[in-house]
Order: C-alpha cells, then structure tokens, then sequence
C-alpha cells in the first residue's frame, strides 16, 4: 500500500517538474501522447521491477484485452493520459498558485531542511515497507 502511493506521487511529480520546465503546457495532445508513453513506461517499469524485489503480482491486467505482460493495459495507459491533460489543465495552475502564495514567501534555506526531512520519511517509509513485504 505504502508503496504504490509513492508510485502515484512520483508520477505527480514527474508531471510537475516538466511542465515547470516546459513551453508546451497547453499542448494538451502532445502532453496525452507523450505521458501516455512515459507513464505506461513507468508502470511497466515499477510492475517489473516489484515483481523481481518481492516475487509478487501487485497488479495484474492480463484479464484485458490488449496488455504488455499483465503489467500495462491500452485503457489504463489511455487513462494515464487523460489525467496527464486533466492535470495539466486543473491540478498545475493551483499548484503554481499555491508556490506563489506559500512557498515562494517561505526562506529558501527553511525549504532546503523541509525537502531534506520530507525525502528522509518517505525514504524511511520505503525501506520499512520493503522490509516489511520482504519479511
């Protein structure tokens, strides 16, 4: 459980960070394609590489039609773009808007010892989930 909600937050956080960086927010067909690819990747990815850590299914779509390996399905990957645009188009701008407002006032050095503590727990986490399904 611990871990597939930070597989859905780092998933979030890719999407952040480009957009961040990128001229084509508003492109919401090249941001469909292209997180459809990168997201569908990354599911099979994080799929293949649970499977090899803890000898576990943690999900399987090999019920549905069109699937890679029972770790990535067209319409799940179809979904991943959707909310790629869905995102892009509701969640990022009240993200934007919540940096200006918070953490943008908040001094840089109080930021860099705030993702420091935040990236130790979620580490911590990690490793105790691990622990705990390798157990």
């Amino acid at each position: 459980m611990l871990l597939s909600v930070q597989y859905t937050g780092t998933g979030a956080l890719i999407l952040t960070v480009y957009l961040d960086h990128s001229n084509n927010k508003n492109d919401y067909i090249k941001l469909f394609i292209l997180f459809t690819i990168i997201f569908s990747f990354f599911e099979y990815l994080v799929g293949f590489t649970l499977e090899c850590l803890f000898a576990e299914t943690w999900w399987d779509y090999s019920y549905s039609k069109y699937n890679l390996s029972g770790r990535i399905t067209a319409l799940n990957s179809f979904l991943w773009g959707v909310i790629t645009v869905i995102f892009a188009r509701f969640i990022y701008p009240l993200i934007q808007k919540f940096r200006e407002k918070v953490i943008y006032k908040i001094p840089y050095t109080v930021q860099i010892v705030l993702a420091i503590l935040l990236i130790s727990g979620i580490l911590v986490d990690f490793i105790l989930s691990c622990i705990k399904y390798l157990s």
